[in-house]
């Protein structure tokens, strides 16, 4: 399962707010999906991956270190808004032992 950060109609770059999440699978075929699906076809392209270890409540704390910390400190630029979660089976709803990837798009400038 994934979760994906894109821009909304309302998005506004300088504060980083407007943001819309969807939470999808990869389907066998994307023509053949049921009303009222929607598909959305990410860009693809380089990312840094972060292993966030924790209950899904508290993944705000790794975001701010990717941005606040890692981002700025790092040789790297955000490509774009868009940021995907990946959910496999070591994701543990309401779990310490609950593992999420955060993948971030991202550019050597």
């Amino acid at each position: 399962i994934y979760g994906i950060h894109y821009p909304g109609e309302k998005y506004d770059p300088e504060m980083s707010e407007g943001n819309l999440y969807m939470v999808g699978i990869i389907p066998n075929d994307a023509e053949k999906l049921p009303e009222g699906f929607e598909v959305y076809n990410y860009p693809g392209g380089i990312h840094a991956v972060f292993e966030y270890k924790g209950a899904i409540e508290k993944i705000g704390d790794t975001y701010q270190y990717i941005y606040g910390e890692w981002l700025t400190s790092s040789d790297y630029k955000t490509e774009g808004s868009l940021v995907f979660e990946k959910y496999d089976e070591r994701f543990k709803h309401g779990s310490e032992e609950s593992i999420t990837e955060i993948w971030l798009p991202i550019i050597k400038p």
